[in-house]
């Protein structure tokens, strides 16, 4: 199973990066579907972050590690303050078939992202 680890991580991301891409471009024509963080629509923001994750995952550095970590933790922390943000109603995040709020999705996403990559390094 850990040998999967590095390729399960890959493909969580290579799928939350397309989907990241689709959202933004959704957001580019309407100029709706992304919440903004910092005065910036959070997809955009998500497409670095996540890409950090994947090029971490290409061990094209010394450090990879610090890279996925990187990205990976910006991107829980945004997941975080907009889920927290949609629950008070301050902030509405964009649905996955119009019921699963896609911020819930990434703190789970990027929570589990992160958990697998401490369970690589430890083993």
């Amino acid at each position: 199973m850990e040998s999967f680890i590095p390729l399960i991580i890959l493909l969580v991301a290579g799928i939350s990066f397309v989907s990241v891409i689709i959202l933004s471009a959704s957001h580019l024509m309407t100029g709706e579907t992304c919440p903004y963080v910092a005065g910036v629509p959070a997809c955009f923001m998500l497409i670095f972050f996540i890409g950090m994750i994947l090029v971490s995952q290409l061990n094209l550095f010394d450090d990879n590690n610090i890279l996925f970590f990187g990205g990976a933790g910006i991107t829980l922390l945004i997941a975080i303050y907009a889920s927290f943000s949609h629950i008070r109603g301050s902030l509405k995040c964009p649905k996955l078939l119009n019921r699963i709020p896609l911020c819930y999705l990434s703190l789970l996403t990027f929570g589990f992202l992160i958990g697998l990559k401490i369970v690589e390094i430890n083993s």
